[in-house]
């Protein structure tokens, strides 16, 4: 793999070096991992509406009844990281791969979503450093900073990338189906998995909203040099649209059933 990985016995990812610079993306002292917010009051809009104040909590890891596994094969490499939050499951397949898809470290996620006033994050404090990131908004894409009063959780379609302000590294993190992301600071971006809002006195159903089986994949890319926006893209692309194979029904043909 282009990708050397460490994870500690809980599962979080304290170390990974893109061996094609040597470079440690992980910020020092930092891991890569699942984190969560547990005071999500929702005033107004419960089934979208995240506040400031629970962004600016410190987060919760998840650590508990951790198991790690892994399975080697010619093209693909993965770890199988199972751990429990409260009454929720999550399984997590950590992907990195040979050949054509060398550039990316696939996250494809399994979880059994039971809390209540919970929001799931994974969170990526990162070696790279800039108050802005970019951000897709599908018909192209947007500089925004570190979260602020009017500003926090954000939207984006299926990629975001922070690059460092001297522009020599980045790192671009494609979603398949999570749209929202915040910035704390200068080196950490955040995404949005699954949220059960506490709801004051509308909408008090959708406290129990994201309830239920999940399964979502988000990845991460290393590059050297400024953002591409094309790159980006392409591998947005690839993650959303991949190759599938499928079998048709029986015909005839000069090929017969097989070729």
């Amino acid at each position: 793999s282009r990708y050397a990985l460490t994870v500690n016995e809980q599962g979080d990812i304290i170390s990974l070096i893109d061996k094609q610079t040597n470079k440690q993306l992980v910020a020092e002292g930092k891991s890569i991992r699942l984190v969560v917010f547990d005071d999500c009051r929702s005033e107004a809009w419960p089934a979208w509406e995240i506040q400031k104040a629970t962004l600016d909590k410190t987060p919760l890891p998840v650590h508990d009844a951790v198991e790690i596994t892994s399975e080697k094969g010619p093209l693909r490499q993965t770890l199988t990281i199972k751990k429990k939050y409260g009454e929720s499951d999550i399984v997590q397949h950590i992907h990195l791969y040979e050949g054509n898809l060398a550039e990316r470290i696939d996250f494809e996620n399994e979880v059994d979503w039971r809390l209540l006033n919970a929001l799931l994050k994974a969170e990526f404090p990162l070696s790279v450093s800039n108050s802005e990131a970019t951000y897709d908004i599908g018909l192209g894409s947007v500089k925004r900073g570190n979260n602020r009063d009017n500003l926090f959780e954000v939207y984006a379609h299926q990629w975001t990338d922070l690059t460092d302000r001297k522009g020599d590294y980045g790192v671009t993190l494609l979603t398949d189906s999570r749209y929202g992301w915040d910035k704390p600071n200068d080196n950490t971006m955040r995404l949005s998995l699954l949220y059960s809002p506490k709801p004051k006195n509308s909408y008090t159903y959708q406290a129990r909203q994201d309830f239920g089986h999940h399964v979502f994949t988000y990845s991460l890319v290393g590059h050297s040099g400024p953002l591409n926006t094309i790159s980006a893209v392409r591998h947005a692309d690839g993650l959303n649209s991949p190759l599938r194979t499928f079998l048709t029904t029986k015909h005839k043909g000069e090929l017969g059933r097989e070729f």
